[in-house]
């Protein structure tokens, strides 16, 4: 049975009918068929309910299609009583989606979301709980009522929070009780407060309910906003979430109202808010006292203590707002500024056009310190200061650091590329650039040859398909599907059978996006397809790749494994799982419900891993690396996951004792030294310390740049705690965050 979840009464009106209907449906297998009407009389329908009634997962997609556009009650009984002898993620989440096809037939629809909620809450997958929620919000209409039930279900954190964002899209004006409610919960009854503690001992424990989330809080406010007074927002501003604050004070410039100073001065001198929410008043504040205010920004961004996110937010607000006497007063004292405050003039003067400001920035460039002269040349790229060309290449001859000199060539292509369309010397260049030993500044000419030469670059991708570094071979694919085509199908599917792991992955998927053929994986079906139709062959158009969007999703569920971690398939063949064992890996996880403790973090995380681990096919290379104060690796490179490495592997695992500082850095550091690394996972349950860098934002520069031009994919997953660090690397590298309370 799905399990059923009862919402708060004032939560929704129509949610306890829903309820009451789901305890009563005749959905499940033996339940009598549905008594509602017949559509017309079709052979093609009934030919598809009886193929998919004797073939199960074997249905052809277009069966599920049709009897989910039929909305027939016979297709809606057998999809309801045969959902249960699929298999495959991607044919259940075909079968959710024919089910979602009987939205807006009153009769039905209740029935058939009753059921897709169900699949949401009892899936132990949660890519198709995610699909089949998504599924459910495009359906609209009454199904929103059954997204809302999932928003207050005992569900994992992550599929509450797409529930709320999906919910919150198209609010209707009976959801904004609701949405008060999760904003503001009402307080508990006066005879509750009143009842002594031997009373509150005695009595019978309430009712589990799901603990309440600072982000759906926030997304429900967000919805809210423009329904609440004036007063009602001035309220808010006093609220402990910072997302909050940003949209009150988002709202009161919506509305203009004259408080709105007072309440940005007062957000902006209480250093415990977000750096974001800092710099929005700030923003506020400028905005009605120009040069008056900037001083103080100024201060707050080059303060010693203050985080890399607030110098960087707030550095915008002074280059907009500085006239251009307090623009020269600034330049004047950037010759004697030191780390912070240096960052914090920079970013204020980044875009201010003066001479004498950009011969200081080309001086910079060979600063002692590593950040100063990185943020010189980021800065002297997004200007376009041509004149600082020569002093760039200058730095990059002499850089010993790779990751220095990503960035370094990355400023280069950006002085060039003004004059480079037609300098053959410079593209000779960036060719034999894309075949040198730099895997990271190989890709990047790589990148720009596809960019400055279009078709022309077709010699050098084909050569780069054919290396033996796989960052390379990946670029040289998404360059091709890039250029669309034919020569593009024709080199991917060539290259194909030589691939494995990630990579043959995400070479299926790129000829998927060029032609639309569902051919996954297999090289056979490939070249087959492309020997009878390639001659003739014509890229499917941007438009035609949206409309099969859809069947990207199911792809990517059906081609799911049992080999996962924490949820998240393990398609990789070059893995490292990076795990926390700090001192507070030792704690105790907070369980489902609200005041409940779980498991301790550390035997969640050792189980999952050993899971893993021992899902690995033997083809698959892997390592290890725990870090607390410092990282150790398991191994020094990448090792073949036989039967007696992964036996060692779960021994080693066994043997985690948590203790110390949550060195993240560095652990991430020793990761990237293996150049066969394609896919990262990490695990922490705390804000990184005790490292050589411990600012979340300097950790994110720093990945960002081993990692220019080599593709790694990082999956993060957090423990206990909402961790800014992890949701950024994830999004930076195209991978998944794991959210485990």
């Amino acid at each position: 049975m799905p399990m059923t979840v009862t919402r708060r009464p004032a939560a929704h009106p129509i949610a306890l009918a829903l309820f009451l209907a789901a305890l009563l449906a005749p959905l499940w297998v033996g339940a009598p068929r549905s008594t509602a009407q017949p559509g017309p009389q079709d052979g093609k329908l009934e030919e598809a309910i009886a193929r998919f009634e004797k073939l199960k997962d074997a249905t052809p997609p277009e069966d599920l299609v049709t009897m989910g556009k039929s909305k027939d009650p016979r297709a809606l009984d057998s999809l309801l009583e045969n959902l249960q002898h699929l298999n495959s993620l991607g044919s259940r989440q075909r079968a959710v989606q024919a089910l979602c096809g009987f939205a807006g037939v009153p009769e039905l629809e209740h029935k058939a979301f009753e059921r897709v909620h169900g699949i949401i809450g009892d899936e132990t997958s949660p890519a198709l709980q995610r699909a089949a929620l998504r599924s459910l919000a495009r359906a609209g209409g009454v199904a929103m009522d059954y997204v809302g039930m999932i928003v207050d279900a005992p569900l994992d954190d992550e599929l509450r929070e797409l529930a709320m964002e999906l919910h919150t899209k198209s609010p209707r004006e009976k959801d904004y009780g609701w949405y008060r409610e999760l904003w503001k919960p009402k307080p508990a009854p006066e005879e509750d407060k009143r009842r002594s503690k031997k009373e509150k001992e005695d009595a019978p424990p309430p009712a589990k309910q799901a603990h309440k989330l600072q982000s759906i809080r926030a997304l429900a406010f967000r919805a809210l906003a423009p329904k609440l007074t004036d007063e009602e927002l001035v309220e808010a501003s006093k609220d402990d979430n910072g997302s909050i604050r940003l949209v009150v004070l988002d709202e009161m410039q919506r509305r203009k109202l004259p408080g709105i100073a007072e309440v940005a001065e007062r957000l902006f001198s209480d250093r415990r808010n977000p750096s974001v929410v800092r710099a929005r008043a700030a923003r506020v504040m400028a905005a009605d006292k120009g040069d008056e205010v900037l001083e103080l920004l100024i201060d707050e961004g080059a303060h010693r203590e203050a985080p890399t996110a607030l110098w960087r937010a707030l550095g915008p607000v002074v280059a907009e707002y500085a006239s251009e006497d307090f623009a020269g007063k600034l330049i004047k004292r950037l010759g004697r500024a030191k780390d912070n405050e240096k960052w914090m003039l920079l970013a204020s003067l980044a875009k201010y056009q003066d001479e004498k400001f950009a011969g200081q920035l080309r001086k910079l460039l060979s600063d002692k310190e590593p950040e100063t002269r990185l943020l010189a040349a980021q800065i002297l790229g997004d200007r376009g200061d041509t004149g600082a060309r020569d002093e760039v290449e200058k730095q990059l001859g002499r850089s010993k650091d790779p990751a220095e000199s990503r960035v370094l060539f990355e400023t280069l292509l950006e002085l060039q590329r003004p004059l480079a369309k037609d300098d053959a010397a410079w593209h000779a260049r960036l060719e034999e650039l894309a075949k040198g030993e730099d895997v990271g500044v190989a890709g990047l000419a790589l990148r720009e040859l596809v960019h400055l030469r279009g078709e022309a670059a077709m010699g050098a991708l084909e050569t780069a398909l054919a290396s033996p570094e796989w960052s390379l071979r990946l670029i040289a694919a998404e360059e091709l599907e890039k250029l669309r085509v034919p020569r593009s199908v024709a080199l991917i599917v060539g290259q194909i059978p030589a691939e494995t792991g990630r990579l043959r992955i995400e070479m299926g998927r790129l000829l998927w996006r060029l032609t639309g053929q569902g051919f996954g994986v297999n090289a056979e079906n490939w070249q087959r397809w492309f020997a009878d139709e390639g001659s003739d062959f014509v890229p499917i158009t941007e438009e035609e790749l949206e409309a099969l969007a859809l069947e990207e999703e199911l792809r990517r569920l059906e081609l799911s494994t049992e080999a996962q971690f924490f949820g998240v398939r393990l398609e990789s063949e070059r893995i490292t799982f990076v795990i926390d064992v700090s001192g507070s890996m030792e704690w105790d996880t907070r369980g489902r419900y609200a005041e409940q403790t779980g498991e301790k973090r550390i035997v969640i995380a050792k189980r999952e891993l050993i899971r893993a681990l021992k899902g690995l096919t033997p083809e698959t290379l892997f390592n290890i690396v725990v870090f607390s104060e410092r990282a150790r690796p398991w191994q020094k490179e990448l090792v073949r996951a036989t039967p007696d490495q992964v036996e060692a592997a779960v021994a080693h695992v066994g043997k985690f004792l948590p203790g110390g500082a949550t060195n993240i850095y560095e652990a991430i550091e020793v990761a990237f030294q293996d150049p066969a690394l394609d896919t990262l996972f990490v695990l922490s349950d705390g804000q990184p310390a005790g490292g050589k860098v411990d600012d979340p934002v300097l950790i994110r520069d720093h990945v960002r740049r081993w990692n220019a031009g080599r593709n790694v994919r990082i999956h993060t997953i957090a423990i206990a705690e909402s961790l800014p660090i992890l949701r950024w690397l994830s999004e930076d590298t195209g991978g998944t965050h794991v959210f485990i309370p």
